[in-house]
């Protein structure tokens, strides 16, 4: 019975061996080791590493990163970019790098029958717009390599910083809960008239001008030259935002049946309003929005 043992202890061991090795390579191919073995992102690895961002991208996700190339960060010319790694500047380097992070597991495949008007929602609460054009582009910038695949995520190899949009001190901007979702498809109201059905309960977003506020809560918005009734939402609206007619916005929101409409949660809204909803085949409750010009 010893020689038996004796024989087969080396072969336990490496069936063991095995076991943990393999065990290892499974755990370290989440999107985080593959950008620490990836050498064209060096710098996107050593700005996570210094914000902290890095336990979020190991963990269970899913996430897809737009992440920039060492030669991406070069474009911003070295004293902007090592403006980034002072201490101070934590705070901003964590938003620009958010604004890279989709808290989504998104394929090229699924972007390709996404259609030209999608955006997707970031990891800091911005919108990246995302269509494909003979490749992945993200805004204007193409994406050098996409679908690397982790256990916790995608990754999208891209040649620019995305850096996210820089709200005025004075827009005021309110996100009401649930949270939006990730993909977004952008405000078609020409469209939404025409297919009212299509859209019922469906989020929508884009920028458009607002010709008409015939109430406290409602404002007529307008797109292509055609006009929705929109509302904002309860939340928004005890926030204390004005919208102004002439102004254009950035809004997002979710459209809704008007012979519905007690099932929206807008709370208690003025007869003007309740009637001005009524007379309409849909209308659009606001969860987000921005001032973009007066």
């Amino acid at each position: 019975m010893n020689r038996v043992k004796t024989l087969f202890s080396p072969l336990v061991a490496v069936l063991t061996l095995s076991l943990i090795t393999a065990g290892a390579r499974a755990q370290d191919n989440n999107i985080m080791d593959i950008a620490e073995r990836t050498p064209t992102l060096s710098k996107f690895v050593q700005m996570v590493e210094l914000t902290g961002l890095e336990e979020t991208l190991e963990k269970t996700g899913p996430y897809t990163i737009f992440a920039p190339t060492d030669a991406a960060f070069d474009k911003l010319g070295k004293e902007k970019a090592d403006d980034l790694l002072e201490s101070e500047n934590k705070v901003r380097l964590t938003a620009i790098l958010k604004n890279h992070i989709v808290p989504a597991r998104i394929s090229s495949r699924e972007i390709t029958v996404m259609g030209e008007r999608t955006m997707l929602r970031t990891l800091g609460g911005g919108w990246l717009p995302i269509r494909n054009d003979n490749g992945v582009l993200v805004g204007k910038t193409r994406v050098e390599r996409p679908d690397i695949i982790g256990t916790n995520g995608v990754i999208y190899l891209v040649d620019e910083v995305l850096l996210p949009e820089v709200v005025p001190v004075q827009t005021r901007i309110r996100v009401a809960p649930p949270t939006p979702p990730t993909v977004l498809v952008l405000i078609p109201v020409e469209k939404i008239r025409a297919n009212p059905k299509g859209y019922l309960g469906k989020p929508v977003a884009g920028t458009v001008m607002v010709p008409e506020v015939p109430t406290d809560r409602g404002f007529w918005i307008e797109a292509n030259g055609q006009r929705m009734f929109a509302v904002l939402d309860k939340s928004i609206h005890e926030d204390n935002v004005n919208v102004n007619a002439g102004q254009k916005v950035q809004l997002s929101g979710i459209v809704y049946d008007s012979a519905q409409w007690n099932r929206a949660g807008l709370g208690k809204v003025t007869p003007q309003t309740k009637k001005i909803i009524q007379n309409q085949p849909m209308f659009l409750v606001v969860k987000e929005i921005k001032i973009v010009s007066s």
